[in-house]
């Protein structure tokens, strides 16, 4: 128990008197009628739910900005592959490209003239 609980359980329960007509003691007394107040209506409560959600969220949060990025690198690799296929039809096309060539040039030796 410290000072500032007077043997209650909750987080904010009130705030320790001053001594005397001080403003001080004012501000306390005004701030433990608050706090009784707020304690009646069940805004301590709520306001322990709003955290214990808010704690949750941040938890969800983080999980997903995990499965995104995990999300991300196996896109990157997807996009990797889509690359290397680009680039592996482009090797076939040069390839046909000279295949032509070659029968092109095969054929004018040999005085072959289109048939089609």
């Amino acid at each position: 128990m410290n000072r500032y609980s007077h043997g209650k359980t909750h987080a904010i329960m009130s705030v320790p008197h001053a001594r005397g007509d001080e403003p001080s003691a004012l501000i306390a007394t005004e701030l433990n009628s608050i706090l009784k107040i707020l304690r009646a209506q069940g805004f301590l409560e709520r306001l322990r739910i709003i955290r214990k959600e808010l704690a949750d969220t941040r938890t969800d949060l983080h999980d997903l900005k995990l499965r995104v990025g995990s999300v991300e690198e196996r896109l990157t690799m997807v996009e990797r592959a889509i690359v290397n296929i680009h680039a592996g039809i482009a090797m076939s096309h040069s390839r046909l490209d000279r295949l032509d060539a070659r029968i092109e040039r095969i054929e004018r030796r040999l005085d072959i003239a289109d048939a089609v």
